[in-house]
C-alpha cells in the first residue's frame, strides 16, 4: 500500500519526477521531463491534474514525441502545433486516433478498454471510483479546498478501477465511500461501506450541539423529534449567534417546523 500523504523519491507526477522524498506538505524538489529542476509543494503536485501542476510550466511549449507514455497510451507520431487527432498504441494492443490534447492533460488514458473490459463499468462501484479521482484531482472549487490543497489523493493502486473493486466490492444499497482518517487520503485500510447519514456526520466540517445533556450532529438533531425546527433554521440560528439549546428547542415563527 503506498501512503497517500508521502512521496517518494524516484516517485513520477505526469511530467515530473520527485528528486527526494517528503510528506505531503513539504517543498520537494522535482525534475521536467524537459531537463529543468523545480520546487513545488508536494501536495499539489500529488493532488492535481496532469495539466496543472505536474509541469515546470513547459508543457504546451514543448511538443510531445513519438514514443511517449501518457497512462496506457504511447504516442505513435510527433505532435505539432497544428495536430489535433494523432495516432496512440494502447497498452491492450490496440491502435487508436485521439485528440491529443486530451491525452497530453490526463483527460483520455486509454484507447477505451479501461472502460470496455469492466462489466461494472457505470456500476455504482464505476461511479463511485470516478468521482474519488475527480475529487482529488480538482483544481479549484470546493473539492479543491477539501482535497487537493490538503494533499488528500487517491493512492497509486486504486488509480486502476480492478484493484478499487477488488479491494471495496459493490457498495450496499444506501451506502458511500468513507474515509475513516478524514486527514488520509484513498486507500485500502482507510476506506469503508458506511451508510449516507454516518457519512455525512463524519465529515470534519460537522457542526456539533449540545442539548438535553446530549451531543450529536446538527444533521442529527434535525431528525430529532425533540428539535423544534428544522436543519435550514438551525443551521441559520447557530450562524447568527444562538445558543445550542435555543436553536433546538425555540419554535420556529408561524408555529411550522
Amino acid at each position: 500500500m503506498t501512503n497517500s500523504r508521502y512521496i517518494e523519491s524516484g516517485q513520477t507526477f505526469s511530467w515530473l519526477t520527485a528528486l527526494e522524498s517528503g510528506s505531503s506538505t513539504s517543498n520537494i524538489k522535482f525534475l521536467c521531463r524537459c531537463g529543468r529542476e523545480v520546487v513545488r509543494q508536494a501536495r499539489i503536485v500529488k493532488g492535481s491534474r496532469p495539466d496543472v501542476f505536474q509541469t515546470c510550466g513547459c508543457k504546451g511549449r514543448l511538443m510531445p514525441k513519438r514514443g511517449d507514455r501518457f497512462s496506457r497510451l504511447t504516442l505513435l507520431e510527433d505532435v505539432s502545433k497544428t495536430s489535433r487527432r494523432v495516432r496512440f498504441l494502447c497498452d491492450c494492443g490496440d491502435e487508436k486516433e485521439i485528440v491529443a490534447n486530451q491525452v497530453i492533460t490526463g483527460k483520455v488514458k486509454s484507447c477505451g478498454c479501461l472502460v470496455r473490459k469492466h462489466e461494472k463499468s457505470w456500476s455504482p462501484a464505476w461511479r463511485v471510483w470516478v468521482g474519488m479521482r475527480n475529487r482529488c484531482s480538482a483544481s479549484s472549487g470546493p473539492s479543491y479546498r477539501n482535497y487537493s490543497s490538503r494533499g488528500i489523493a487517491v493512492c497509486d493502486e486504486w488509480e486502476d478501477f480492478e484493484v478499487f473493486y477488488r479491494d471495496m466490492g459493490d457498495p450496499p444499497p444506501g451506502q458511500q465511500l468513507d474515509r475513516m482518517d478524514n486527514s488520509l487520503g484513498y486507500f485500502k485500510e482507510n476506506c469503508r461501506w458506511i451508510p449516507r447519514v454516518d457519512n455525512m456526520n463524519n465529515k470534519r466540517t460537522n457542526r456539533y450541539m449540545t442539548c438535553f445533556g446530549e451531543t450529536k450532529s446538527m444533521a442529527d438533531w434535525a431528525r430529532d423529534p425533540r428539535c423544534l425546527v428544522g436543519y435550514g433554521t438551525l443551521n441559520s440560528r447557530t450562524q447568527n449567534g444562538w445558543t445550542d439549546d435555543g436553536a433546538i428547542t425555540t419554535p420556529p415563527y408561524g408555529g411550522k417546523r
